[in-house]
């Protein structure tokens, strides 16, 4: 059973993958998922992209923060993990 502000309701888990900086046990779901028991906020969502040229780093960032504001934020210790992580999900 999962709870969030909307409502709970019963998922089947299908996997559980353990992160590797402590941040414990984690389950990923769909937004349609989510969406039966919670309401999707304009700032809830994490974005992470992997430029091909990592020298255009500091333009991308801020022509991203120039048209979208200050809320860009440049990950530069390039946690390997990372990428596991997100292509899991």
């Amino acid at each position: 059973m999962l709870v969030a502000s909307r409502g709970r309701e019963k998922y089947i888990i299908s996997g559980i993958y353990q992160c590797a900086n402590d941040m414990g046990a984690n389950i990923r779901m769909s937004r349609e998922g989510y969406d039966q028991i919670g309401e999707e906020t304009a700032n809830m969502w994490c974005m992470h992209y992997f430029p091909q040229d990592v020298s255009k780093q500091s333009f991308i960032v801020q022509m991203l923060e120039n048209n979208y504001g200050g809320d860009v934020y440049l990950h530069e210790n390039s946690w390997p993990g990372l990428y596991g992580i997100l292509s899991a999900m």
